[in-house]
């Protein structure tokens, strides 16, 4: 591209008049035209103007903006370092004479016309560090003089620091206190005096379970009290005055907050029972009874030093009562982080501590011995330690190499579980772990080693020098008398690039003459909406040095590279396939990316040239670096590509969360887990979820590989470690060797305890602690079964007590000394078949299908899909969550299994983050028993594909019209059989129709309905025994079950919500063929109807009951309220017990998907349908309109004519207003059944029975309408129509 030519005198003088601007500045002289557009137009050296006289109004400044020269925008935050420009941008309300701008005292170079005006000036050695001032002196054409201005409008400033300012600190609160030993609490008359009582070392020594406790104070305002298993308790909270175990409220449990008012000076903890230093001191009061506990507690600061380390908080407690503590900071140590030998000079040996004399290695040691010098020495925050060292490193003879680069030797090798400890006071450092070392494995105490088995569990070396900021470290060990080998690390700095960049919308790509100038080109919003394929390339710096470009599938494609000036296909070289790095020069200003191809911001801006031809990419660019803020989150880069032509490219880091590619994090939050569906919404899938691994899948990719499971507990609080537990039955052999394999991680740094032990008896087992991340670790533990096992033991996973967090755990494996594998279903692909213990439930584990490899030829030759039965001509909706590692398309929907595959599928575009698909498809001309649910996911995209919680539910719902029991053979039509759409009510006196047989002490009777006295229903008082039930029927009616029709309900009536109610049955003849399902109650003292899913069955304990094997004659049906719960003589009700068939005929079914606006936007359509207003619920600004219906929401549904619904929600407004609300047709006249709603500042529950008299299809609607004059914002919540 070349730069656009300028614009000529003539042309902008035309302009000048059309944009109306001639008669503000009629006073200019063609002078100045000429001057104004001379040179390019860009710079007004002087306004040579006449002395009209004063007009007698003085002029002002519009707006005002500081900011370092090349930085885009101007912020509060501005930096600016020795050699850069800070400029002054200001506006005007009149043309202005030539005006005077100082910075930092100092006249600036000026620049402008007419009324935009910008001045700079470049810092000097004689400028001082601190915040940049300036001044404008300015007046208008007429002479009148305007008030100097030294402020910005916008109140952007700049800090300029010689040798580049510091990133700005964490707040200095924000870590974790201790009470700071002798002296750190005490009381007094007056605030900071502890003339009464005071800490001292005694005090300190009896209670220190007191002086352990921490007083956290998370960054996002988070606050928390950790104690541990004990602290000091005193007698107003039931204690001795000695160690013991907290006492809530002051136990740590409360969520607690903290907000400190620097003007004020004080310091505010929220949440019951959260302190600091004492419970018992709160305002106003020492406290009696822990129930007195405040809400919140205010301290005045005395002291906060200005590093941050050091805090002085006082509270009175009474009149001239002040209790005070002292606190400190936990300090991070120097050493966590990653180090490396730092290069040429990094190890040698010699006679003394630090001498090098007798070999050291030089530069040619360093390359070639590049696999040494790339080992990794990392320290962990929670006092781990690794040795990291890839595929190789350098191996030596004495280890069974050839001194050469090879695979790592163990013990040696990095798979020790190590720690380290640092010793201040003797300047030490200790590296603990078989094989964990510095430098060099062979240099340990007292020796150079002679062979991997003699590896010490230890090595303590001395510390040469360690530098304040904690970048460099040198240590030496002495391995003989007088040999000594020394090492020299240096810390790895992550890079501030590390993270994805996107270019920054508006202005953020742009060429001009000078470096960071878009005078001939910028990209503004046209340029950014017509571009989009452009916009949304990701420049992705990896933590590992290297780069790549992604662009997905497609990408603003030039005339240069074969294209047309529009979005299309990356074209190689530039098209991300290359393995690229980066290289940040931070001393020269400047970051090469490396790697034919790799680019930022716009392949042909390259050094020295726009490329003409793809072919003419360099391996390499070097982009010049104007601005990269102290946050990391913005970067602004030039590069000339002829003499004064410079492309200049905006970039933000975007803040997506990267999930791990080993083994993604399943969609579904542990501490939140989706719902399961609810069969009442007409269900056709079984095992959408993929909780029982590809039970109930077919086709290629069906495969167990391509399930993706893990257990995951989400609370683990408790009393005691052992009363969270996973554990597995096993036969352990005493004094046996075991190894035991895992991985695992949590959502705190905590630990864990695992292991082999006994299942009974006394327990006796030699599990371990095992310290957990927040990342996935592998470990491997090595156990003896020392004086126990039998048949009966167990490999144990403890995860409870006191320090909570979320535990995730997969990969189990225990093996024998011959390698013989103890364990079942270690990877959780079978659910929790195999474990047992309280953790052990099937809600505990994750599940999700994941296919790695879809590369084919055809589209379909990669397929997920479940057989169903499909009826033809028929409406459904198909859900499911995917995404793929690239952006890429997938076939989803239904059609047959057979014959010509007909079917309704289309296509569905994945990113690489999860979203929810809602399908709406009609199975036009086809459908059998032989259907099924297909994804196809072939082809030559590639990618991986990720799919979970798939659902196809029918959109129309079949109400069921009750039969009469009395006009048929017993009860249900003309034969013995309960066929669907069937009920048994009991109202008939036919006889043999139900015979009420109870047991575990249930008593049930026939009454009449307690609401309805025509009608008679079943009471049930409920037994003392968990089981106890009623038999409703037995060898008189059949159930018809089959593969699809499994659904059954009852209408009930209970006295409270939650109970579980549970439906059984069973054939006769054969106690031991059953089926057992449950539903839930989720009304109090009302009827409700419960439907019952026979596809689903129930669980004892975790255990899965029978499955449902339809080669069984069910012909015995029991019922058992509150089921799994002692009762207490309680009484229950039901009534008509329908025999429905296909789920997809349940009355009542939902019709509405996201009501809870959860998944955005997603189900919902109309004008008001749109991302900016969801905030996990509706909420629509701005509702101000012609027309009433002008600001609408909708949710298209089949609506059946003249058929009952009820439409419930939350709502509110800014105001006191109505909205219209209610069902109605999409299309033609909009006939509907709404009504007005009046709405209050405050949410409300709204229920609104309606029925569709003389309307209704399959593209009708539930409808909010918002508009007319009214005005306010509405919000909207929870909607459900049934």
């Amino acid at each position: 591209m070349h730069p656009q030519s300028s614009v000529g005198t003539v042309g902008w003088f035309q302009s000048f008049f059309h944009a109306k601007h001639f008669g503000s500045v009629l006073a200019l002289s063609f002078s100045l035209l000429l001057a104004a557009c001379g040179g390019g137009g860009s710079v007004v050296t002087e306004n040579d103007l006449p002395e009209p006289g004063a007009d007698g109004i003085a002029p002002t400044l519009t707006s005002v903006s500081l900011l370092q020269q090349q930085e885009k925008n101007s912020s509060p935050d501005g930096v600016a370092k020795l050699g850069q420009s800070i400029k002054v941008d200001f506006t005007a309300s009149e043309a202005l004479m030539l005006p005077v701008v100082t910075i930092n005292g100092v006249e600036a170079t000026l620049q402008g016309k007419i009324g935009d005006w910008s001045a700079s000036r470049e810092m000097v050695e004689s400028d001082v560090d601190g915040y940049v001032t300036f001044n404008i002196s300015f007046s208008d054409t007429s002479g009148e003089v305007g008030v100097d201005v030294s402020e910005t409008t916008d109140g952007s400033r700049v800090q300029y620091c010689k040798e580049g300012c510091v990133a700005p600190v964490e707040d200095p609160l924000v870590g974790e206190w201790m009470l700071d030993g002798v002296g750190a609490a005490g009381v007094g008359p007056t605030a900071g005096s502890m003339e009464w009582f005071t800490t001292d070392a005694d005090v300190v020594a009896a209670r220190a379970c007191w002086f352990d406790d921490s007083f956290v104070f998370g960054l996002d305002g988070s606050f928390s009290n950790e104690m541990g298993t004990d602290t000091w308790v005193e007698a107003w909270q039931g204690g001795t005055d000695s160690c013991g175990a907290p006492v809530a409220p002051h136990d740590g449990t409360a969520a607690g907050t903290w907000v400190w008012d620097e003007a004020a000076g004080t310091l505010t903890i929220n949440g019951k029972g959260a302190h600091l230093g004492l419970p018992k001191a709160v305002n106003g009061q020492e406290l009696a009874t822990p129930s007195a506990a405040p809400d919140s507690i205010t301290y005045n600061i005395l002291t906060l030093t200005a590093d941050g380390m050091n805090l002085t908080v006082t509270v009175e407690t009474a009149p001239g009562v002040w209790w005070t503590f002292n606190l400190a900071k936990k300090p991070v140590s120097p050493f966590v982080g990653t180090w490396k030998l730092d290069g040429a000079g990094a190890a040698g040996v010699g006679p003394t501590a630090g001498s090098m004399e007798w070999f050291t290695t030089d530069a040619d040691v360093v390359a070639a011995r590049a696999c040494w010098f790339d080992d990794s020495f990392v320290f962990g925050a929670d006092g781990s330690f690794s040795n990291e060292m890839g595929t190789e490193t350098w191996v030596e003879a004495w280890q069974g190499g050839a001194d050469s680069c090879g695979a790592p030797v163990a013990p040696h090798d990095g798979s020790a579980a190590a720690t380290f400890s640092h010793d201040v006071e003797a300047g030490t450092l200790t590296i603990n772990g078989l094989g964990a070392h510095l430098g060099l494995p062979k240099a340990v105490n007292g020796q150079e080693l002679a062979t991997p088995s003699a590896a010490p569990e230890s090595i303590t070396y001395t510390i040469l020098t360690l530098t304040a900021d904690g970048m460099n470290l040198t240590v030496t060990v002495e391995t003989a008398p007088g040999v000594w080998w020394t090492f020299n690390l240096a810390k790895v700095v992550p890079s501030s690039l590390t993270g994805t960049w996107k270019l920054d919308g508006a202005g953020a790509a742009g060429v001009g003459p000078t470096a960071g100038s878009m005078e001939w080109f910028t990209t503004d919003a046209d340029v950014v909406a017509a571009r989009a394929c452009w916009f949304d390339d990701s420049f992705v710096f990896g933590a590992d040095g290297s780069f790549s470009n992604e662009m997905g599938t497609e990408t603003w494609v030039e005339a240069w590279q074969g294209g047309a000036d529009s979005c299309g296909a990356p074209v190689a070289p530039h098209d991300g396939s290359a393995a690229a790095t980066f290289s940040h020069d931070v001393e020269a200003g400047t970051l090469t990316i490396n790697g034919l191809g790799a680019h930022l911001g716009l392949p042909k801006a390259v050094n020295g040239q726009e490329l003409a031809t793809p072919s003419a990419a360099p391996e390499s660019i070097t982009y010049t670096i104007l601005t990269l803020t102290a946050d990391g989150m913005n970067l602004t880069v030039t590069v000339e590509t002829a003499p004064g032509v410079w492309w200049t490219f905006n970039l933000a880091k975007t803040t997506a969360v990267v999930t791990d590619p080993v083994d993604p994090v399943d969609p579904v939050d542990p501490v939140d887990p989706v719902d399961p569906v609810d069969p009442a919404t007409g269900e056709l899938v079984t095992n959408g979820d993929f909780q029982d691994g590809i039970t109930g899948w077919t086709s290629g990719a069906a495969v167990a590989a391509n399930i993706t499971s893990y257990f995951a507990v989400a609370e683990t609080t408790s009393g005691n470690v052992y009363d969270v537990n996973l554990s597995q039955i096993m036969a352990i052999v005493p004094d046996s060797a075991y190894t035991i394999t895992f991985k695992a991680k949590s959502s705190i740094e905590r630990t864990i305890i695992a292991g082999v032990g006994l299942n009974s008896g006394d327990y006796a087992n030699s599990a371990e602690p095992v310290s957990l991340t927040t990342e996935w670790q592998t470990f491997t533990l090595s156990q003896t079964s020392t004086g126990f096992g039998d048949d009966s033991s167990r490999v144990l996973f403890d995860m409870g007590g006191d320090q909570g967090g979320q535990v995730w755990l997969d990969d189990v494996s225990v093996t024998t000394a011959d390698g013989t594998e103890l364990v079942t279903n270690g990877n959780f692909q079978a659910g929790i078949t195999g474990w047992s213990s309280g953790a052990a439930v099937a809600a505990n584990i994750t599940s999700y299908f994941a296919v790695i490899e879809t590369t084919s030829a055809q589209v379909y030759e990669v397929n997920l899909s479940q057989i169903m039965t499909i009826v033809p001509d028929t409406a459904y909706t198909i859900t499911f969550k995917a995404k793929s590692s690239i952006e890429r398309t997938i076939i989803a929907g239904i059609g047959l299994n057979s014959g010509d595959y007909a079917n309704s599928a289309e296509p569905v575009s994945l990113t690489t983050e999860w979203q929810t698909f809602t399908l709406s498809q009609t199975s036009t001309g086809f459908g059998d028993d032989n259907s099924r649910v297909l994804f196809d996911m072939g082809g030559d995209q590639g990618g991986q594909v990720w799919i979970d919680d798939v659902s196809v539910s029918s959109n129309s719902v079949d109400p069921v019209d009750p039969v009469d029991p009395e006009t048929g053979n017993v009860g249900t039509g003309d034969n013995n059989i309960l066929d669907a759409g069937e009920v048994i009510n009991f109202n008939s006196t036919t006889p043999g129709i139900y015979t009420l047989e109870d047991f575990g002490n249930n008593v049930s009777t026939l009454i009449a309905d307690p609401t309805d006295a025509t009608n008679t229903v079943v009471s049930v008082i409920k037994g003392n025994e968990t089981w106890a039930g009623t038999t409703i029927t037995s060898a008189t009616v059949i159930y018809p079950l089959t593969a699809t029709n499994t659904v059954m309900t009852v209408r009930v009536w209970s006295p409270e919500a939650g109970i579980t109610v549970r439906l059984k049955l069973e054939e006769s003849a054969d106690a031991t063929h059953t089926v057992e399902t449950d539903a839930v109650t989720t009304k109090a003292q009302e009827w409700e109807t419960l439907t019952f899913d026979f596809s689903n069955e129930a669980t004892n304990d975790g255990n899965p009951t029978n499955p449902l094997n339809t080669d069984y004659v069910f012909d015995k049906l029991s019922i058992f309220f509150n089921f799994g719960s002692v009762g207490s003589s309680e009484t229950y009700y039901f009534d008509d017990v329908t025999f429905v068939g296909a789920a997809s005929a349940v009355v009542g079914a939902e019709l509405v998907t996201n009501g809870d606006f959860q998944d955005g936007i997603t189900g919902w359509t109309s004008g008001a349908a749109v991302a900016a207003n969801i905030t996990s619920y509706f909420a629509v600004a701005e509702t101000t309109s012609g027309n009433v219906y002008d600001v609408n929401l909708s949710q298209i549904m089949a609506i059946v004519p003249d058929s009952a619904y009820t439409i419930t929600f939350k709502a509110k407004s800014s105001i006191e207003r109505t909205i219209i609300a209610g069902v109605g047709l999409n299309s033609g006249d909009y006939a509907n059944s709404a009504e007005p709603v009046s709405l209050t500042t405050e949410w409300q529950t709204f229920t609104l029975s309606q029925t569709s008299t003389g309307f209704g299809d399959d593209n009708s609607r539930v409808l909010f309408d918002m508009g007319g004059d009214q005005g306010g914002q509405v919000w909207i919540d929870d909607v459900s129509v049934k």
